[in-house]
């Protein structure tokens, strides 16, 4: 049973990983209606590998990403989001259109608010 212990981990994402995060998780606000939203950014497999120089280096100097965010509830305006990463994947910048950015914190208290004024999920 042991094997299929592993295999089950392995594809819940439980194996690997080395205990380094390898996501970001962003919280946004809709400027429309005002839903408070959570995206998820996979530092593997979402970023761009950009180079400033034409020199030839083998590691990029940052990376890029671009998501689309829709929200669940009301008007399904969409947020577009840009992050800009250093090379050791850290937030360099981010540029949001159609909403705001907000701390974990702040998000969680927004959702709270969202749900009490009777817009829970379904």
């Amino acid at each position: 049973m042991g094997f299929l212990d592993k295999l089950k981990s392995l594809f819940a994402g439980g194996g690997g990983g080395g205990g380094e995060t390898q996501a970001q998780a962003i919280y946004l606000r809709c400027k429309v209606c005002g839903e408070p939203l959570q995206a998820r950014v996979d530092l593997r497999n979402d970023l761009s590998p950009q180079w400033s120089d034409a020199g030839g280096s083998d590691y990029p100097d940052h990376y890029s990403t671009h998501k689309t965010v829709i929200g669940t509830q009301q008007c399904y305006a969409p947020i577009e989001l840009d992050i800009t990463y250093d090379r050791r994947k850290q937030v360099e910048s981010e540029h949001v259109t159609g909403g705001t950015i907000l701390t974990e914190e702040e998000y969680r208290q927004a959702l709270a608010e969202w749900e009490a004024k009777g817009n829970a999920a379904q």
